[in-house]
């Protein structure tokens, strides 16, 4: 089996949760990696004891709520509804315990299919219900369909070929990229991003690949609608298929042929058809128009002010038509687009739409005045009901027939797709979740949904990177908080409930575009900063009122500096001792400066305690960390890697402030490591990791200092996403958090 969990997953899934200006500043990694890839060598194994989880231990869904990106939608006519995300898979509503329901887990996929070492991203790219057997669930996940008979509680790998299905390409909210016969459960049509259609008549068990409309010109693929007017008393089917760059084609005969309708719009996008033939579509090379086809000729139609992105139409009056913008701006016509009047534009003043949140009360509170479209259906089971799949969750409305003020309401319990960074758990106990989009929630209950985020909601979208707690107060926490342009970054007092924002930066965070990396906290007053993107590092005694650069002989401060080379990859590797203040420790993976540097001035200057490598190719996910409570005591950690798993680097460890290391025995391919309250009183504190035991994935934890092993499971919940970061409480004994790489968090204890 392959394992591509690090650079690739990593950076699609970066792709997908804000990161539209992504800047790859320096591949960086060649000279390091290079350097080591003839000499890789695999452990020595040892035997080490493992014991089984028993029956005293459970994993819980952390609740934090949505986050991430809900790309779309499918609400059949008994109003069973489903939706994709691009991150976290695909969910069902289920009415009996009013939430949504994963319907990708190891206990719904294939053997082979769904885990670890399987799944290198998350992310569905369609999701289809049968109109007329709502237990048919087709769904597109890893380039493969997958078809359940019962309501996605198993799902059948189907014989259709692997195809271009990425869930977090560009275009990704832009339509229906699979669509079912409104009269035959069986008879299934999906587009591509390249390649075209293909058709299924027997469920997915063979397929024809449409070739007339198979040669799409851009990445935008093939979207689909079906005439739903065509298929009563057993008619041929009419369907319309948009090929991105060429047109829109019509089959009346299912499928069979199709012929290119003149006139069509060449970047249709999102498709509709109504219940009186028409044929709604958004133009992508116009601005969004809206473009309508009946009886035989094209109008347009749409309203000047709204660039459409997504079509809805009211099951009960095809002459209503809603459209959405791209932030979730609303337009609609009761007169089949003749006229049109606003119903919700984010930028008008605060009262013309609201959040109202009693699931997640997060949503509410945050900044999200521009609600990232995904897709818009009404429900035909209810009356005037419109839903909306968006950038943090699914909500509906009752839309009002005039611009007047109305609430969205969240409808989102169930979605979890949050992109961790890491859990701060202080000796205080409870934990701090650092993530990408809303970058930090306090946790003093990981039953109930928080109220709020930290820092603030002015920002809509901004990452927490890293973050840690002072040696000297446990109370002061210090977080890494920025995105291009935005930084707002700083240090609570209380523990993570109140922030306050540094009084200044390292001037190469915004000036150069340096975001993400690692920081740390010496002490109450002294923290210590490593940039990202080719960064530099920076230290501060004055809890970031000014900040100078350290000083580290022989280190590059321009060009690849060895810090971290691109600001998507998981580097946490600055760390602080957590007996002696103002020791630091930070972690260089560019050859010939490479090694581990301590710091005993709080980051004034540093020295190169160690040469080398700590462990091979960690040029990528490297993983510094300082043992809470044991001066001196360090492990380091490659992270995920690319290639046959368990790659060959192991989790090492050093007992003398990084001078020298030794391996853990037999531990591969570790992802995260962390520590929680030990077993005993004073004795050594619990270690937690995701990693390769014995050859076996897993999360394990050990109470005696690495000697021996319990065994907590293979995927939590069911979940096949990576882990990103792991750490104990470190008041209750037992207790665990994870972080997964696009599905927010989970959490285990002993019961």
């Amino acid at each position: 089996m392959t394992n591509a969990l690090s650079r690739r997953a990593l950076l699609t899934r970066s792709l997908a949760f804000g990161a539209s200006t992504l800047v790859l500043s320096g591949c960086g990694s060649s000279s390091a990696q290079d350097a080591t890839a003839t000499t890789l060598k695999r452990p020595t194994k040892t035997q080490v004891p493992v014991t089984t989880t028993g029956t005293n231990f459970t994993w819980k869904p952390l609740r934090i709520g949505a986050g991430g990106y809900v790309t779309g939608l499918d609400i059949a006519p008994d109003g069973t509804k489903v939706v994709r995300c691009d991150s976290a898979g695909a969910f069902i509503w289920s009415t009996t315990n009013s939430q949504w329901q994963p319907l990708l887990t190891s206990a719904t996929m294939p053997a082979g299919e769904w885990g670890h070492e399987v799944t290198t991203a998350t992310g569905v790219y369609e999701v289809a219900l049968a109109p007329t057997n709502t237990s048919r669930i087709y769904v597109i996940f890893n380039n493969r369909l997958f078809r359940s008979n019962d309501k996605g509680a198993s799902f059948a790998k189907m014989a259709m070929p692997a195809i271009t299905a990425s869930a977090v390409d560009d275009n990704r909210f832009y339509g229906k990229k699979m669509a079912v016969d409104p009269a035959n459960a069986d008879v299934l049509m999906v587009g591509c991003q390249t390649g075209g259609l293909f058709i299924s008549r027997d469920g997915g068990a063979s397929w024809t690949h449409q070739t007339a409309v198979a040669n799409p010109t851009s990445a935008c693929g093939v979207r689909i609608a079906y005439d739903p007017t065509s298929t009563s008393n057993g008619a041929t089917p009419v369907v319309y298929v948009s090929s991105e760059g060429n047109g829109v084609y019509r089959s009346t005969d299912g499928g069979a042929s199709f012929s290119l309708m003149p006139g069509s719009p060449l970047s249709a996008r999102h498709m509709v058809c109504d219940k009186l033939g028409r044929l709604w579509v958004s133009d992508g090379a116009a601005s969004g128009n809206l473009r309508r086809w009946v009886s035989g000729a094209w109008s347009s139609l749409g309203p000047t002010n709204i660039p459409v992105k997504t079509i809805a139409i009211d099951p009960a009056n095809s002459n209503r038509v809603v459209l959405a913008s791209a932030g979730g701006g609303i337009v609609q016509s009761f007169d089949g687009g003749a006229t049109w009047t606003d119903v919700y534009n984010p930028n008008y003043p605060a009262g013309s739409g609201v959040r109202v949140a009693t699931d997640i009360p997060w949503l509410a509170w945050t900044n999200e005045n521009y609600m990232t479209s995904g897709a818009m259906q009404f429900d035909p089971t209810a009356t005037n009901k419109l839903y909306f799949a968006e950038g943090i969750g699914v909500w509906w409305t009752n839309p009002p027939a005039t611009y007047t003020g109305f609430n969205w309401n969240s409808q989102s319990v169930g979605i979890e797709q949050l992109v961790s960074n890491q859990f701060i758990t202080p000796p205080t106990g409870g934990a701090l979740y650092m993530a990408w989009d809303r970058p930090v929630f306090r946790i003093t209950n990981p039953d109930v949904f928080p109220s709020t985020h930290g820092p603030n909601n002015k920002n809509a979208i901004i990452m927490g990177w890293a973050g840690d707690y002072a040696p000297d107060n446990s109370s002061l926490i210090v977080a890494m908080m920025n995105n291009y342009g935005i930084d707002q970054s700083g240090y609570s007092t209380d523990g993570g409930t109140t922030w306050s924002q540094f009084g200044s930066i390292p001037p190469e965070v915004l000036g150069s575009g340096k975001i993400g990396g690692s920081i740390v906290a010496g002490s109450s007053n002294n923290f210590v900063w490593a940039s990202s993107n080719n960064g530099n590092v920076w230290y501060t005694n004055d809890r970031g009122s000014t900040w100078a650069q350290s000083s580290i002989p022989g280190v590059p401060t321009t060009g690849e500096t060895g810090w971290g080379w691109v600001f998507y990859l998981h580097r946490p590797i600055l760390a602080a001792d957590k007996v002696n203040l103002g020791t630091i420790y930070i972690y260089n993976y560019k050859t010939p400066y490479w090694g581990l540097y301590r710091s005993t001035n709080g980051g004034a200057t540093f020295t190169r305690v160690f040469t080398g490598e700590i462990a091979p190719a960690s040029s990528y996910n490297a993983k510094l960390y300082s043992v809470p409570g044991n001066a001196g005591h360090l492990f380091f950690t490659s992270g995920q890697q690319d290639g046959a798993s368990p790659a060959p680097s192991a989790l090492m460890r050093s007992t003398d402030g990084g001078a020298t290391w030794t391996q853990v025995p037999n531990v591969l391919e570790c992802y995260a490591c962390g520590f929680g309250k030990a077993a005993t009183t004073g004795g050594y504190p619990a270690i937690y990791i995701a990693g390769y035991l014995s050859g076996k994935w897993g999360i394990y934890r050990s109470d005696d200092n690495a000697s021996t092993w319990v065994n907590l499971g293979a995927n939590p919940l069911g979940n096949a996403d990576q882990i990103k970061t792991i750490s104990g409480d470190m008041q209750v004994y037992g207790k665990v958090y994870v972080g997964f790489g696009g599905s927010g968090g989970a959490y285990g204890m002993l019961v």
